[in-house]
């Protein structure tokens, strides 16, 4: 997450978390790396059987909870048994924190302090460490709105640490960053997009160093990149504000370009079904209010001719706008959840709408995964709604709270930060974000893996072995 507070929320909100391989169709290329291993990567790869995972839980049924030091708005990635978390500490932001979690009990296996090179006023209006890892076999890796870049063993060990904003010039955007890196075998891809000069970059897993950099027009835009398959050509898909581009990871180069969007500065583009492309955006973004966001939320392909390669568009969204969140499909449908918490469920063939609801989670910051015939959906106050995957708005739970509600917990008051702020919009956008906020979630075999800004969560059936 990374933005103002809508736009701040919207860098949470990149938390989103992914879907399975029954939940989107027909699988692409496998990945080199397990479900999980980086932002949305469980999307079109994630083996779980629905059965296995839990339908209800309340604060008494949690697993179990790992407290963070610090404060995070990243998903949790996941590697084997363990779960690998970011967060950052301090009135300046000035460490940032890396976390390995057991799994089988949510231990602390290792946490490692890492100074930030660039130190910003930590508020409610500022991302705090919003990009996700990635990991592989080898290493941990993680990038942080600062700009940065560390290489850690899965035992801790610092393997490499550059800084972006040293090597190409600090980062221009008052409500932070949140884009998360993908990878592959060899490379970590990262985009920067900001006020200042924007670029997308290959790093060397192996020690760090640039493999290219390739500049892009400037704009203040917080969503991640999609390292996708398509046609036998793997291709870096960025949907940032005012553009949806495709990049060759071998060079840098740009493939296309599609420029016929708005509002599109928060949702990850999703790519499914070989070349299918959901795009999800706001019409009120961080950039302003935008004609384009109207007609943003759609379905696209990806398609390649004599002239080269090619973004069209398959239908549009009409009525369904998104939020932070990005969509989602399952068993031949689409879905969108809007700032007001309203989800959006239109046929993925024709674009129809077959229904429209407000949720019992109300809004969510995190993205929705599908799993099966059942959808989690991550509302941003701790509650979690399970839906049917259907042509009808069907609740399988409606409210499942992973912390007491307000009238069961005692509020906190407002921090001083809020109490001292005069501008009413602002001062409404920082309550927006204080407080417990589910920001990310994965699922794994037996249960869900929930990450709020100071702890991660387990919630596994009754039936899973504890």
């Amino acid at each position: 997450m990374n933005r103002p507070f809508p736009m701040l929320v919207s860098v949470l909100c990149w938390m989103a978390c992914a879907a399975v391989s029954t939940a989107v169709g027909a699988e692409q290329t496998p990945p080199a790396t397990p479900p999980w291993s980086g932002f949305l990567t469980g999307i079109s790869s994630n083996p779980v059987n629905p059965e296995q995972l839990p339908l209800t839980w309340t604060p008494e049924t949690v697993t179990w909870k790992a407290s963070l030091q610090g404060d995070g708005q990243s998903s949790p990635v996941i590697w084997e048994n363990s779960a690998y978390v970011t967060s950052v500490d301090g009135p300046n932001k000035e460490t940032y924190y890396v976390s390995r979690i057991d799994l089988a009990d949510g231990s602390i296996r290792w946490s490692k302090a890492i100074p930030s090179t660039d130190p910003v006023e930590s508020t409610y209006l500022v991302s705090r460490a919003a990009p996700t890892p990635v990991c592989d076999a080898t290493n941990v890796y993680v990038f942080f709105e600062s700009g940065d870049l560390i290489a850690l063993t899965h035992d801790g060990k610092e393997v490499w640490k550059r800084s972006l904003s040293v090597d190409y010039g600090r980062f221009d955007n008052k409500f932070g960053l949140a884009a998360s890196p993908v990878q592959d075998e060899s490379s970590l891809y990262i985009l920067i997009d900001h006020a200042g000069p924007s670029y997308i970059l290959a790093i060397n897993k192996n020690d760090g160093s640039t493999r290219w950099r390739t500049p892009r027009e400037s704009r203040r835009s917080w969503s991640s990149p999609f390292l996708a398959h398509i046609d036998g050509q793997p291709q870096i898909v960025c949907s940032s504000v005012g553009s949806v581009d495709g990049y060759d990871p071998a060079s840098g180069q740009q493939l296309w370009s599609y420029e016929d969007v708005g509002g599109n500065s928060s949702a990850t583009p999703i790519v499914f079904n070989g070349n299918q492309v959901l795009l999800g955006a706001s019409a009120r973004s961080s950039e302003g209010t935008s004609e384009k966001g109207e007609r943003t939320n759609l379905l696209g392909r990806i398609v390649r001719d004599n002239d080269g390669w090619k973004f069209n568009v398959q239908w549009v969204a009409d009525k369904a706008r998104g939020s932070f969140s990005s969509p989602v499909c399952s068993q031949q449908r689409a879905y969108w959840i809007n700032s007001s918490g309203v989800i959006f469920c239109l046929d993925l063939a024709s674009g129809r709408e077959l229904f429209s609801r407000r949720l019992s989670c109300g809004a969510c910051w995190a993205t929705p995964i599908p799993v099966g015939d059942r959808i989690y959906v991550f509302g941003k106050d701790g509650i979690t709604t399970v839906l049917q995957a259907a042509d009808e708005y069907i609740e399988l739970a409606a409210v499942n709270r992973l912390w007491p509600s307000p009238e069961e917990a005692e509020k906190k008051p407002d921090a001083p930060s809020i109490q001292g702020e005069q501008d009413p919009n602002r001062r409404r956008a920082m309550q927006n974000a204080a407080g417990p906020i589910q920001y990310g979630a994965v699922v794994i075999p037996q249960g869900v893996v929930i990450r709020s800004g100071n702890a991660l969560y387990c919630v596994k059936s009754v039936s899973a072995p504890q």
